[in-house]
């Protein structure tokens, strides 16, 4: 089985998923809006 990671890079961007954290999702009608936080992964950079 999928884990959520595994889904979200399935309908995000892989950027996205792997750097960023979602901190809120709000659903109003027919859209969805979903809210990001950077993550501080600075020890990861090249």
């Amino acid at each position: 089985m999928m884990d959520s990671q595994e889904i979200l890079k399935l309908i995000l961007p892989t950027y996205l998923v792997e750097h960023f954290n979602i901190t809120k999702v709000e659903e109003l009608e027919t859209k969805l809006h979903i809210y990001f936080e950077e993550k501080n992964d600075y020890g990861n950079q090249c």
